[in-house]
């Protein structure tokens, strides 16, 4: 492996650490603005607070199922892990298209 491809692949690890954070990020604004536990969530999602946890610390990236019903629990649009709360946050969606789902590019 080059230099290179070992630049490359730090940077898709970073990028996609970072999209995981976002989202765990968002996801937690939008609970504790809801003023809900993450069991009170997980109950009414029918997943694991563990699991919320999990998502909200950034370790796990949740199903699209998932990701569009957490905000909706909330009351916040399907989208709102996915997609840009304001210009100065990179879009996730221009991170996905950049270097695919699984952070390779396409």
């Amino acid at each position: 492996m080059t230099a290179t491809a070992d630049l490359d692949t730090v940077s898709r690890q970073a990028g996609w650490s970072a999209a995981l954070s976002q989202i765990g990020s968002r996801l937690t604004r939008l609970r504790e603005a809801r003023g809900w536990t993450r069991a009170r969530l997980a109950t009414e999602a029918g997943i694991s607070s563990g699991y919320i946890s999990l998502v909200e610390n950034g370790f796990r990236l949740p199903s699209l199922e998932t990701a569009v019903l957490l905000p909706e629990l909330l009351g916040a649009p399907a989208h709102a892990l996915l997609v840009d709360p304001g210009p100065d946050q990179p879009s996730l969606l221009r991170f996905f298209a950049r270097h695919g789902p699984r952070g390779s590019r396409p």
